[in-house]
């Protein structure tokens, strides 16, 4: 309630303030992000709070902007990466607030990288019991990154050997009948 002196208060003089915890930040995935922005980045943390019109995650390189977070949960949310070119930065450190004025104390750093762009995969075919080492060729492979081979629907990944930044190898799994699957390459 207010009081001008003290002594005597107004009937319907008060405001709330809502006292909270900062949030705070623990993980962040993916750490790498691709220089054209748009990534989806999802925090995981503790002390996150639905107030879409203030809850900001800031990205901070050689330039810091302020992009609105989506909430998931008391424990996650989801912020889209702006560009390098937006960012005048090779990485940037991102953090998030759920009233707009105050940000986390702990800071996490996603570093961008270029699309890996797949060019050819060697041999082309292989037997049905898997086994088979492939080779995929291809350019912006970073040997610091983990890789995954996927292979169709069948569900099954196959971490990557880092060969040179134009090829990575995987390992096929095994299939009950003759196919032809799509392999696709992950970071």
């Amino acid at each position: 309630r207010i009081s001008n002196n003290g002594v005597n208060f107004g009937e319907d003089n008060y405001l709330t303030l809502e006292i909270e915890s900062v949030p705070e930040v623990h993980d962040i995935y993916p750490k790498r992000i691709f220089r054209t922005g748009g990534t989806i980045l999802n925090l995981y943390g503790s002390g996150f709070v639905d107030r879409s019109e203030s809850l900001l995650c800031r990205f901070k390189g050689n330039l810091t902007k302020y992009v609105e977070a989506t909430f998931i949960s008391d424990s996650h949310v989801q912020c889209i990466s702006p560009s390098q070119e937006e960012m005048n930065s090779l990485s940037l450190l991102v953090d998030i607030s759920s009233d707009g004025v105050t940000f986390s104390t702990n800071i996490k750093n996603v570093r961008y990288i270029s699309p890996v762009i797949v060019s050819d995969i060697t041999p082309k075919a292989g037997p049905l019991s898997g086994g088979t080492i492939i080779t995929i060729a291809g350019t912006s492979f970073v040997q610091e990154d983990d890789y995954y081979c996927n292979f169709g629907d069948s569900g099954f990944s196959s971490k990557s050997i880092f060969l040179s930044e134009n090829s990575i190898s995987c390992i096929t799994p095994s299939y009950n009948i003759p196919q032809e699957v799509t392999v696709t390459v992950e970071v």
